[in-house]
């Protein structure tokens, strides 16, 4: 992507297993400069709500990793399960079309059932402001559900602000000899 150019990332949750997937909840703990995930930019970014799966739910916090509900698996995974997040007044809903406050610091996602060999979707909308050639924005996720004996975690998505120079000599070949001459 170019410098202050909008991004999608898209999450996906599949169930590969031969039965239903319940009380599936996602966390994702949004890039921050510096963070584990290897992210490291200028500026700031909001985000907004592109699309969720039918019957999946989406919210925000703005408070910080270490008090909103997570706990870690026996495999050191940071899971949401134990969390309510409809009723946890720590994380809010967002619809599509929400744009989630700047100040955010992870999303979570919630579906009741994932049928065998099915996908969820979500997508969000990056925007940043003020970023600068080389900047990374890592994103990963883990899900856990009812039935799934650990937390599961994504690979690391990075989107990349690309990084661009011109360098050399130019000059306008007016005899077209394709060699720089006097008068070009």
């Amino acid at each position: 992507m170019d410098t202050n150019e909008s991004f999608s990332v898209t999450s996906t949750i599949g169930n590969t297993s031969q039965e239903n997937l319940k009380n599936v909840k996602s966390i994702e703990i949004l890039p921050t400069n510096g963070d584990a995930n290897g992210s490291k930019f200028s500026g700031t970014y909001t985000i907004k709500v592109v699309s969720l799966a039918e019957g999946q739910k989406l919210y925000y916090t703005t408070k910080s990793i270490s008090v909103i509900g997570l706990t870690e698996d026996k495999y050191g995974k940071l899971t949401i399960k134990e969390v309510d997040l409809a009723n946890d007044d720590r994380w809010t809903e967002a619809k599509v079309g929400d744009t989630i406050p700047s100040s955010s610091t992870a999303l979570a996602t919630q579906i009741d059932t994932i049928l065998p060999y099915e996908n969820v979707n979500y997508t969000m909308e990056i925007t940043p402001t003020n970023n600068k050639q080389g900047d990374i924005y890592a994103f990963t996720m883990n899900v856990t559900s009812d039935n799934l004996a650990q937390a599961v975690k994504s690979n690391t998505v990075i989107s990349k602000v690309v990084e661009r120079t011109i360098e050399g000599f130019g000059f306008i070949d007016v005899n077209r000899n394709n060699i720089y001459d006097t008068g070009d």
